[in-house]
């Protein structure tokens, strides 16, 4: 029973520990990540990003190509 309890206890210990050792008034990256006031919904973000992902799968493809060459 000990062996099965281990691990979930050593997980909520070391969460624990984690939580206290934050510098007061520092934000979590999980709170930055997705804050509610973030700029996600300006139409000229999803335009950049849009333009950044066909240009991502531009290199993937490219990249794909030449490893077909040499395989």
């Amino acid at each position: 029973m000990l062996a099965l309890l281990a691990c979930p206890l050593s997980m909520v210990f070391m969460m624990r520990r984690m939580s206290h050792n934050t510098p007061p008034g520092a934000v979590s990256s999980m709170a930055t990540c997705c804050a509610p006031n973030d700029q996600s919904t300006d139409p000229g973000r999803l335009a950049a990003l849009q333009a950044q992902r066909e240009a991502l799968e531009r290199q993937v493809m490219e990249l794909q190509a030449r490893i077909e060459k040499v395989a």
